[in-house]
């Protein structure tokens, strides 16, 4: 711990710092603490390097303040890409007691780092075919939104980009640029109306692709998930053949999701077997009336029930609910994940033999997702709680746990 004032004194602070969302720390990083007087202010932390420093210990994480002098602190943590000790939400984890310290005092705090998500905005809108405009933005997407073009003789539809923070806008019919070379639109959300301005040029039209997304082996809890290149508005289940070694119909049925431009083929996989999907041409339409030319296929296959391991874990002292059980991997990776409103045990089934972790998220708003903090308006991220020790998963084995939330 090292001071950045001109005066030492004798007290003392003592704490810890968490990942607020991986649990134990993967980077280093230290403790901030900044004297409560009359200048101080919450953007300060943004501002300024603090009155001390204290440097993680070692693994534990652990921190101590020593040579304080009595008075009223706030306490904060940081990770930081270029070590200044400035907060600065783009780059930085940051974590803060969201009270006020007053020294001398016996008690230890811990602090949860957390990575700020950006306000809100558009970014520069981009056209990058001859009918889609991305849409690009940082922070979280406010909902309910549209977007609409200025042009009324355009018929416009909006999909999401299934990784990146991006929207498409597709119109039809294609615009003359000899006589329109740009495009307006109005995004309005309930917190802003927007007005977007593309510059268009001279592009090719996209093409229909359809993409399987499921990767590997099928498990008997997996649904086949499928993506077009282009908006998906029509799928010809009659032109569907779903085979069972090479021979066997198969009974499925189809569900789609237009905002996230997806269709999912739901069937009960048997074990040990080989299967074969074709979508046979003008199987699949898009919103420019493409269709599949040709007869696309895609093979997949299932191994034995035996090749599995099964986990059921029994919750005691569940603070609130709703709350969220997940099993993630060794890179942190959804693998299995539960919601409960009530507390009943949770089991995971067809579990690849591994080594796993279980966390509970307080899900405090209700969203069924993990929400990260935001300092200047005090709010704290959801908490999150990790089972002590790993767990192995066997193949052709049942575990049962209790987890015991403190």
């Amino acid at each position: 711990m090292f001071s950045t004032g001109a005066y030492i004194d004798s007290l003392t602070l003592n704490g810890r710092i968490q990942d607020a969302l991986l649990g134990n720390l993967k980077d280093p990083a230290v403790a901030l603490l900044y004297e409560l007087t009359d200048t101080y202010t919450d953007s300060l932390p943004l501002l300024e390097k603090p009155n001390y420093v204290a440097v993680v210990r070692d693994s534990t994480a652990q921190f101590a303040f020593t040579n304080l002098k009595a008075g009223t602190y706030r306490l904060f943590a940081i990770q930081e890409s270029q070590t200044n000790y400035v907060f600065q939400p783009r780059q930085d984890k940051f974590g803060f007691y969201s009270g006020t310290i007053t020294l001398p005092t016996d008690s230890t705090y811990t602090l949860s780092l957390f990575k700020e998500l950006p306000e809100f905005k558009w970014k520069t809108p981009k056209h990058e075919a001859k009918q889609r405009i991305t849409l690009a933005y940082q922070g979280q997407l406010p909902k309910p939104f549209n977007v609409n073009a200025l042009t009324k003789s355009l018929n416009g539809k909006i999909t999401k980009d299934l990784e990146k923070d991006s929207l498409y806008y597709w119109f039809k019919p294609p615009l003359d640029l000899e006589t329109q070379d740009s495009l307006t639109l109005i995004a309005n959300t309930p917190l802003i109306s927007d007005t977007l301005h593309v510059r268009l040029r001279n592009l090719y039209n996209d093409s229909l692709v359809v993409t399987s997304l499921h990767k590997g082996v099928l498990s008997p809890s997996d649904t086949l998930r499928f993506t077009g290149s282009t908006p998906i508005e029509r799928i010809d289940i009659s032109k569907i053949a779903l085979l069972e070694k090479d021979s066997i119909p198969t009974q499925f049925n189809i569900s789609q999701d237009s905002f996230l431009n997806t269709f999912t083929l739901n069937f009960t996989p048997k074990e040990t077997t080989r299967y074969t999907l074709s979508f046979l041409p003008d199987c699949v339409t898009d919103f420019f009336n493409q269709t599949n030319k040709d007869t696309l296929q895609f093979k997949y296959r299932t191994q034995a029930v035996s090749d599995y391991g099964s986990l059921q874990i029994n919750l005691n002292n569940v603070a609130t609910f709703p709350a969220i059980v997940q099993l993630v991997n060794t890179r942190f990776e959804v693998i299995k994940s539960q919601t409960l409103t009530e507390n009943t045990p949770v089991l995971f089934s067809y579990i690849n033999p591994a080594t796993y972790q279980i966390r509970v998220i307080y899900d405090t708003n209700a969203n069924s997702k993990w929400d990260t903090g935001n300092y200047l308006k005090n709010l704290q991220p959801e908490s999150v709680v990790y089972a002590k020790e790993p767990i192995t998963i066997r193949s052709n084995w049942a575990e049962v746990i209790q987890f015991n939330l403190e």
